[in-house]
């Protein structure tokens, strides 16, 4: 049992680094990216058949492969959902904005993300500092996901200026879902936009407090699925921070 580091960076903002933690009493082992003693992303090394909750999601919300699809991932770095879209739609385009180069570098070697800090014809993946590169962004997006857990070492999603808020509404099309997980208890809620509907999801058994996703639709949004990916439909109801 016990942690065992893989690799670490030093950056600005603190140490990012891998590990890969076991528990063999309970025959459990995962890898870990940290930033600094926040936790960006965790992904089990035993095949439990739990995909990550932003690789559940895209796929519940991914619509038919004829239909022009843009994707934008807010702390994104770490995530394996941009390589499923790549791969699984054939015409959607993902861009990703991320505070912190090294996530992007040890996410690509340890955890399978194949993301790279460049731009191509269907992926554009920027590092810098989230809100600038937010008002840099075209607006048109169907889907934006907003990573919380990297929100966490700026403060969590009261981090996210009104200012900011009011951008993502802006960047999203008129019928586009935002969405915010896996929101850990101390990331705060976000702050729902009035008009748009909104949603809770949980699954639970990823630990007791569970994974808690929100999404939030503009006017003429479609219907999102009762359940995916394990998450169920938190009756409609959203959960107080």
């Amino acid at each position: 049992g016990g942690t065992t580091q893989i690799e670490a960076c030093d950056t600005h903002g603190g140490e990012v680094r891998v590990e890969d933690r076991r528990l063999p009493a309970e025959r459990l082992a995962s890898r870990v990216l940290l930033e600094g003693p926040y936790v960006r992303r965790e992904v089990s090394l035993v095949d439990t058949g739990v995909l990550p909750w932003d690789v559940t999601l895209v796929r519940a919300l991914m619509p038919i492969p004829e239909a022009d699809w843009r994707v934008l991932l807010i702390g994104g770095g770490a995530s394996t959902a941009p390589r499923t879209i790549l791969r699984e739609h054939p015409v959607g385009v993902v861009d990703v904005v991320e505070r912190t180069g090294a996530v992007v570098e040890l996410g690509r070697e340890h955890l399978a993300t194949e993301l790279s800090i460049a731009r191509s014809d269907r992926l554009n993946v920027e590092v810098g500092h989230l809100f600038d590169l937010l008002d840099q962004m075209t607006p048109g997006y169907d889907l934006i996901v907003v990573d919380t857990a990297a929100l966490l070492p700026i403060g969590g999603v009261m981090g996210f200026s009104s200012r900011t808020r009011q951008r993502l509404l802006e960047l999203a099309v008129a019928g586009g879902t935002i969405a915010w997980g896996p929101l850990p208890a101390e990331s705060g809620m976000p702050e729902l936009a009035e008009g748009w509907r909104h949603e809770a999801f949980v699954r639970w058994g990823m630990g007791s407090d569970g994974e808690h996703v929100i999404l939030t639709g503009g006017s003429g949004s479609s219907g999102w699925p009762e359940s995916f990916g394990g998450f169920q439909s938190a009756n409609g109801s959203v959960r107080e921070p």
